[in-house]
């Protein structure tokens, strides 16, 4: 049997990670409606500013639910935004520990809780997202909150790098996910005689897989590494093989 691969913008998965208040909440809403994305829902632990379309949850419980709704109902939503992935799998440990009746010191024994989550939280939580992609065409935005890392290498050249807040293995199995994995951080300007940094500038998103100073990755053709920290002008920046 052959089945036809969702792709493009429409159906896009979008992560975007960088520090609080940085307008990662703004990208997916807009500060004008005609900046939003389309017709956004957001789902997940953050509060989220005033005006937006959200669907109720409190737990790891009550936000499967509300997918399930969007799965099954006749709605007019194009972009789910998960705000934010580290407060989604605060959710799911909590779950998987009370599942499981164990303290926490059980649930970190030997990783099996975080293993757990990814096996029975995160893993069926992709399937569903990807079944919202091409039952209902739409697109899936993960917003997270960025924290500085380890990166190992195997020729004992580590370094440190901006990354998604939350377990390695949640991470790994998200970013592997996802088509495109953007910083939002701000430009910053370098005095060319004394190398120093002027002021930080305007907010941007930041796409360059080579570089090693943040998590990112695409899954398509970008005419420039960075651009305004804004939905209309990611869409212009990219291309759709």
């Amino acid at each position: 049997m052959i089945i036809d691969v969702p792709n493009g913008v429409d159906t896009m998965r979008l992560m975007i990670h960088g520090g609080p208040g940085i307008g990662k909440t703004t990208f997916v809403s807009g500060l004008k409606p005609e900046d939003s994305m389309p017709n956004p829902v957001f789902a997940g632990d953050e509060s989220g500013k005033a005006g937006i379309k959200k669907l109720p949850a409190t737990d790891w419980e009550t936000f499967i639910k509300g997918i399930d709704w969007l799965l099954s109902a006749q709605h007019d939503r194009k972009t789910l935004a998960i705000d934010t992935t580290d407060g989604l799998e605060a959710w799911a440990n909590e779950y998987v520990r009370k599942l499981n009746s164990w303290s926490w010191a059980e649930f970190g024994s030997y990783s099996r809780g975080e293993a757990m989550v990814v096996s029975q939280c995160i893993r069926p939580l992709l399937r569903k997202l990807d079944t919202l992609r091409e039952s209902k065409g739409m697109r899936i935005v993960l917003l997270a909150h960025s924290t500085k890392g380890n990166v190992k290498r195997a020729d004992g050249l580590d370094f440190i790098s901006q990354m998604p807040v939350g377990s390695k293995k949640t991470n790994d199995l998200l970013v592997g996910w996802c088509d495109v994995v953007a910083y939002a951080t701000r430009k910053i300007d370098v005095i060319e005689k004394t190398k120093r940094a002027q002021k930080p500038g305007p907010r941007c998103l930041v796409i360059d897989p080579l570089s090693p100073s943040f998590t990112s990755k695409t899954r398509y053709t970008m005419t420039d590494t960075s651009c305004d920290l804004s939905w209309t002008d990611f869409v212009d920046n990219i291309e759709v093989k």
